[in-house]
């Protein structure tokens, strides 16, 4: 059986013990690095959904309508994205006026990035498509700005 200073000079190596996970380093030495329950350990990974596309809902009224008639098609000379309308009423699971743009993944990287830093205090909601309508309106959400509750009682 091989030392554990041996050991260790062929590469890290990780020890778990209860509810604490050590390292040697190539020293030999013990590092402590953080209390990590075992439990946290066995948990299991869920496979990720296939993400058909997203959804962002520009939130806005008749205040700041203009601003974001202005973000929105802004985003979609900009990335190519599809604007729905402009609603000046609640539709569907959404509590105040809004405006839908849709885009596939290979576009979140630049779209979501730029409604961050150019959303201009209007609240942006953004969802993926996965075809779990509930989990994806929930669960797999995003928001920026405020959190609204959403009518989910329609799905």
């Amino acid at each position: 059986m091989a030392s554990i200073s041996a050991l260790a000079r062929s590469g890290p190596i990780t020890l778990v013990s209860g509810c604490e996970v050590d390292k040697l380093n190539p020293c030999g030495h013990l590092l402590k690095l953080f209390p990590l329950p075992v439990t946290r350990l066995a948990r299991k990974i869920e496979p990720m959904a296939t993400i058909e596309s997203y959804h962002a809902h520009i939130y806005y009224d008749a205040e700041t309508i203009d601003r974001a008639r202005t973000l929105c098609e802004t985003a979609r000379d900009k990335f190519g994205v599809d604007m729905g309308r402009m609603h000046e009423k609640p539709v569907g699971p959404h509590p105040c006026w809004s405006c839908q743009l849709a885009f596939g993944p290979e576009l979140f990287a630049g779209v979501v990035p730029w409604l961050a830093l150019n959303r201009d205090g209007l609240v942006v909601y953004l969802h993926p498509e996965t075809g779990n309508v509930m989990a994806d309106h929930t669960e797999h959400a995003m928001w920026m700005g405020a959190k609204m509750e959403l009518d989910t009682s329609i799905f």
